[in-house]
């Protein structure tokens, strides 16, 4: 009977440790797709393909990292990715160059058609600060079809402060999604630049 005493209190003490800790929230860096059919692109417009993002190794995660020392990061107790981050890249990058690039149809794929100009992304380091700051370092290149015509290529370093208030899983994914888009920025100038 004791023992039976026992397991039930330890069951009990089990629960009420699962119950006092939310469930942990799911997040994606990409605003939701748009109607058009991805595999649809309009004759005669000119394709830009995204090439699957790099990214460092301990990014490339489901796990919402935070940067808590020079060489130490903590992830999240309370959310995570919905996917790797790296895939999360390519559908925030590759959404955000849309709405910058609007007479591009933008691609995110692996596979190479021919025809279509080839943007390559490395991101060298994409953290969130101990006060929510958000800071992308990446380099990029984006290749013409016709090989007379010289790659450009760009680096930069882009953040974002923390929005006002306490430091949240939420204010971090804004944070990198606001950070996202001034990458999108630059590449899309780039983009439109006409060949020399």
């Amino acid at each position: 009977m004791k023992g039976r005493s026992w397991s039930m209190a330890v069951l009990g003490l089990f629960l009420t440790g699962c119950a006092a800790d939310p469930p942990a929230r799911t997040y994606v860096l990409a605003p939701p797709a748009g109607d058009e059919p991805q595999g649809l692109v309009p004759v005669g417009m000119p394709v830009l393909q995204l090439q699957r993002i790099v990214v460092p190794d301990y990014l490339d995660t489901t796990d919402i990292l935070l940067r808590i020392g020079a060489n130490e990061i903590k992830a999240s107790p309370t959310g995570r990715w919905g996917e790797r981050l790296s895939q999360g890249l390519d559908h925030a990058l590759g959404a955000a160059l849309a709405t910058r690039l609007p007479q591009d149809r933008i691609a995110v794929a692996s596979s190479s058609d021919r025809s279509a100009k080839r943007l390559t992304v490395i991101v060298d380091a994409f953290d969130v600060r101990p006060d929510g700051r958000s800071v992308l370092t990446a380099s990029w290149t984006i290749l013409d079809p016709n090989p007379d015509v010289a790659p450009r290529t760009g680096r930069g370093v882009f953040a974002t402060p923390a929005p006002s208030g306490s430091i949240s899983d939420a204010s971090i994914v804004a944070a990198m999604s606001q950070t996202i888009g001034l990458l999108a920025d630059r590449i899309a100038t780039d983009a439109e630049v006409p060949p020399s």
